[in-house]
């Protein structure tokens, strides 16, 4: 592992789950740096089309807590297109459920010929789920 390298993870991280973890924990071992885009409160109601079960301000600090996070910030597109731009990573990560066919910044991944890679094994929750559990 290079400590140059830099790696950004992007998501919702709503009801932060063993899966997040999973994750993050991968895409720390990829680089030096490990930073953390988040969905703002309204980039997620704009993206998910519903409101977030926790705000941003508690997901971005159990984000924060994590040792194997370096850096959160939030953002405010429905995409992380101008964060790719503006950090240019040498790994932009997502979770299992993406793959090259429905990544929302493909053409800013092919662009700045940044690697991608969807980490994780399997999805083992989502806010979606537990929120229909929890009705």
């Amino acid at each position: 592992m290079e400590n140059g390298t830099t790696v950004l993870a992007g998501g919702c991280f709503d009801t932060f789950h063993y899966g997040h973890l999973e994750y993050l924990t991968e895409a720390k071992k990829l680089g030096g740096i490990l930073i953390v885009a988040m969905n703002s409160d309204r980039s997620f109601r704009e993206y998910k089309k519903k409101e977030p079960l926790f705000c941003e301000t508690q997901r971005a600090g159990i984000l924060s807590h994590l040792d194997i996070v370096d850096y959160v910030f939030l953002f405010d597109e429905v995409t992380l297109d101008h964060g790719l731009e503006r950090i240019k990573p040498n790994y932009y990560v997502k979770g299992i459920d993406y793959s090259l066919v429905n990544l929302p910044e493909l053409s800013i991944v092919l662009r700045l010929d940044i690697e991608f890679r969807a980490l994780g094994t399997k999805k083992f929750a989502s806010s979606s789920q537990l929120s229909r559990l929890m009705t």
